[in-house]
């Protein structure tokens, strides 16, 4: 059917890393609490840095959320993070009538 299936919030509340071995998914959005500070804290991009490489050996994509800066865009790349997702590059728009 072309449906791939991502386990939203990743990193956060009932997002586990158990999931990631019992469950067929393609791969992750990291939950917009891990960004934060990404750019500013070393603890913080330490532990992005973890969660980028879980998901490069489990063998899943990885969408990172809530990227609101240039800083923390730039410093996602250079941790090896490919798709970036937040109101740096744009704001929800209104669903389209049909």
């Amino acid at each position: 059917m072309g449906v791939r299936v991502f386990i939203d919030d990743f990193g956060a509340g009932y997002s586990s890393f158990g999931y990631l071995s019992k469950l067929p998914v393609a791969g992750v959005k990291v939950d917009r609490s891990i960004t934060i500070g990404v750019d500013s804290n070393p603890k913080q991009r330490a532990v992005m840095q973890a969660v980028l490489d879980l998901a490069v050996a489990c063998g899943l994509e990885c969408i990172v959320e809530g990227v609101e800066t240039e800083a923390e865009a730039a410093v996602l790349r250079t941790l090896g993070a490919h798709c970036l997702q937040g109101f740096l590059f744009g704001r929800p728009g209104p669903y389209p009538s049909i």
